[in-house]
């Protein structure tokens, strides 16, 4: 999910130091059934539908994050071991979005259908 706490759009790039200042505009993060990963998965053919209210609002495969899910979890460690950091078991990585970003209000229900992988669904609280 997500969000920012500042006014305004993003004109000309101005907004990105804050965008970033502000986790990526990243507020929450809805978690499904966890599925066990193996080495033979391929993500980049598999799809996503992104259904706001029951209408489809975004559609896509992993590979049109970074060419590959896994290309953006490369990079976040490769960044971390430079610092002399890295990721601890229990961690959890958004690897980015293949459907797009769309706007939603108090009240809406969002659902993200991963096929085989499995479902996640949020509405939002009116307030």
């Amino acid at each position: 999910v997500v969000g920012r706490r500042f006014e305004g759009g993003p004109e000309g790039g101005a907004m990105l130091p804050l965008l970033v200042a502000d986790g990526g505009v990243n507020v929450a993060l809805v978690l499904g059934t966890a599925k066990p990963f193996t080495p033979d998965m391929d993500f980049r053919d598999h799809g996503v539908v992104m259904r706001i209210n029951d209408v489809e609002r975004g559609r896509g495969v992993g590979s049109m994050a970074l060419g590959d899910p896994l290309n953006s979890l490369l990079w976040l460690v490769n960044g971390l071991s430079r610092r002399g950091r890295g990721l601890t078991a229990g961690q959890w990585v958004s690897t980015g979005t293949c459907t797009g970003i769309e706007a939603v209000a108090p009240g809406d229900r969002a659902v993200a259908d991963f096929g085989d992988l499995g479902v996640v669904e949020v509405t939002l609280d009116r307030g």
